[in-house]
């Protein structure tokens, strides 16, 4: 989890809701049967058990389609309860708390904190956003990357044009054209770093796109005239301009590795030369890419493209979006005040539990892995053993010592201008991409990754697991909530990230993150064939609307951390439960479900999800992920311990007769 974010944060959570009494009432007399001890009444409970409900579709069986079991119902109903959308989709309520932090006028000392909340102000200033117009964008392409020929009347074979020089402009703006370059961990040798070359972005992220003309190739040049027409009179020349740079980019594309091929050439470097560029492409790039910045007129083109190519159908709030645009920019002054006002010390102890527990059992399970030879087994088990992990939020950022805080952001100084703020994080984005260049790397310090993400990582140059505070929230986790829920939840993530040490990619990086060979060729022998599994699985998963498969290859990483995380979180929790007999209560309205079972429920609950065609389309080109629907099938279908708690039979199509099994 990495595609692409406490308990008392989320609204209400301390009452009891609506539905509460109701639900009560309806029950109460298997409180009766069972006895009051037997349920978990808690106002989280009632909650959760009002979500599950609303969720399961109990005329499907578990052992032919799970997912449509376990969510059924939640497809059907999603979007009809705002609560229910808010329990889903736990972004919803960060993303309002953020706005919350920000929009208040609490008087505060930090300097990084009235930045912040001085770059939020400049960001919901619509009207100012208006005034000040295309102007600043203008003139920085005028004055910095010697103007662009297409508004301009510009010779594009000037002589004076230095391809060097506006490729070292754009990326003075953090801005990756042609390639991107970076300081990294050096993957040989892990206690330093090193500059690292890859190719840069496509306006439409992958050559599949270019390949045929589509609505979408159509939507992409219409994008690029109507930014065009919108900042120039002269349109006597937009049409060819257009098409010799779609031209020109889809000719880029062709040369463009996708992500399973990045994969495959992982170890190879490929010399070339480039010459004969015309800065007309880059240049109409960068004011596409700055197009959310400026006026309204600008981003209404840019949300008519979105919704052709990502099938986003409204726009977010203002206060959202700039919220958004703040915590990816200043996330650690953000969390300062997040952790403070919303996070629950709870969550950070109880998780980190969790996280010790899915650890010791995932030791286990390679201890178990008869295919492994003993030497390569050893190593394996010591790199399990000195993972570094990473809970919640960096200790400095609850301290009353803040040097390190104002320090780190000294340099975002911000004013009323919107788009000058955004010019200024371009640039001191790109000089904080190299400030660790040939220093020494400093191990176990909190990563680059703010507290208020909802998200999970492995790092493997690191061997480094990383939980921000953003994830340990519903429906994840709760401090109140039975421990089948909570594995079944954030278990399953943690257990994931812990197997990426040991997929394809994790396990060429040995427990102190050099990527050298650390297994026998024979065990490595056997780990490709059983990868070989999950990747012929995957890939006769169908999409039948768009006449697509899964890209087991490219998924595999992935497939193989979902697997494996779900087994040594499920594992973890049986250890548990038998070591704390008749602690877990179960929720009203469930009873008829075994904690087990509910365990697995829970699993498929958090991935349940509506995806549009365009979107599914998106998702299997791109992303690293499966869709969440055989990510649910996938892992459970190849799991002996499924069957056993809803009673599968080998052969049923939530059962598959040959199990993928690497961990």
């Amino acid at each position: 989890m990495k595609t692409e974010s406490s308990t008392t944060t989320l609204e209400g959570l301390n009452e009891t809701p609506p539905f509460g009494s109701y639900l009560k009432r309806s029950y109460i007399r298997i409180g009766i049967l069972l006895g009051n001890n037997d349920l978990c009444w808690s106002p989280y409970c009632i909650k959760a058990a009002n979500h599950l409900i609303n969720s399961i579709d109990q005329s499907a069986d578990p052992c032919d389609n799970f997912y449509q079991f376990a969510c059924g119902t939640w497809l059907k109903n999603n979007e009809t309860s705002e609560n229910e959308y808010k329990w889903k989709f736990p972004n919803i309520i960060l993303d309002e708390n953020i706005v919350d932090l920000l929009s208040t006028n609490e008087t505060v000392k930090l300097q990084s904190v009235m930045n912040a909340r001085i770059l939020y102000s400049s960001c919901i200033n619509q009207t100012n956003i208006e005034i000040e117009g295309i102007d600043p964008v203008l003139s920085l392409i005028n004055t910095q990357f010697g103007g662009w020929p297409m508004l301009q009347g510009l010779s594009r074979n000037s002589s004076t044009f230095n391809l060097t020089n506006l490729l070292f402009k754009l990326h003075q703006y953090n801005y990756d054209f042609i390639f991107s370059i970076s300081s990294e961990i050096d993957e040989k040798n892990s206690s330093a770093t090193t500059i690292l070359i890859r190719q840069g972005t496509l306006g439409l992220l992958q050559r599949q796109y270019y390949v045929n003309e589509t609505n979408i190739t159509i939507a992409y040049r219409q994008f690029m005239y109507s930014i065009a027409k919108t900042l120039t009179n002269d349109t006597s020349m937009i049409d060819q301009d257009i098409k010799e740079i779609f031209d020109f980019e889809k000719n880029i594309s062709k040369y463009h590795w996708t992500n399973n091929e990045q994969r495959v050439r992982y170890n190879k470097t490929i010399r070339t030369t480039i010459s004969n560029l015309s800065h007309t492409l880059k240049t109409s790039r960068f004011i596409m890419s700055q197009s959310e910045y400026m006026p309204k007129s600008i981003r209404n083109i840019k949300e008519q493209f979105d919704l052709i190519f990502q099938d986003t159908s409204t726009e977010e709030l203002r206060t959202i979006k700039c919220a958004v645009y703040v915590n990816k920019n200043m996330g650690f002054v953000v969390s300062k005040l997040y952790i403070k006002n919303y996070f629950d010390e709870n969550a950070h102890n109880q998780s980190l539990k969790i996280l010790e527990n899915i650890q010791n059992t995932f030791m286990d399970l390679i201890n178990q892995s008869y295919w492994m030879d003993d030497k390569s087994k050893m190593k394996a088990i010591e790199k399990a053993k000195t993972i570094d992990k990473k809970i919640a939020y960096p200790d400095y950022l609850v301290s009353d010592n803040n040097t390190k805080l104002e320090n780190d952001y000294s340099a975002y100084v911000f004013n009323s201008s919107y788009i000058h703020n955004s010019f200024k994080i371009h640039q001191i984005k790109a000089i904080e991409n190299f400030q660790f260049l040939r220093k020494p790397v400093l191990r176990k310090l909190w990563p680059s990754i703010s507290p208020t993400t909802i998200n999970a990582y492995y790092d493997p140059s690191q061997n480094q697991i990383i939980f921000p505070a953003g994830i340990l929230q519903m429906p994840f986790f709760h401090k109140d909530a039975p421990k089948y829920l909570n594995y079944g939840g954030i278990g399953t993530i943690i257990g994931h990230e812990i197997t990426h040490g040991f997929d394809d990619t994790g396990r060429q990086f040995d427990k102190d993150g050099n990527r050298i060979s650390w297994w026998t060729n024979e065990t490595i022998e056997k780990f490709n064939n059983r990868k070989q599994c999950f990747i012929e699985q995957y890939s006769n998963f169908s999409v039948p609307e768009i006449n697509m498969n899964s890209n087991g290859n490219q998924t595999q990483d992935e497939d193989i951390a979902d697997n494996g995380g779900l087994k040594a979180a499920f594992y973890a929790y049986q250890k548990w439960a038998k070591n704390n007999v008749n602690v877990d209560k179960k929720l009203p309205g469930l009873t008829q479900y075994s904690t087990e079972q509910m365990f697995f429920i829970h699993f498929a609950h958090i991935w349940c999800t509506r995806i549009s065609i365009s979107r599914a389309f998106n998702r299997i080109l791109t992303d690293v992920h499966s869709l969440e629907h055989f990510r649910i099938i996938g892992s459970t279908s190849n799991f002996d311990e499924f069957d056993r708690v809803f009673g599968c039979k080998l052969g049923q199509r939530n059962s598959r007769m040959k199990k993928c099994v690497v961990w």
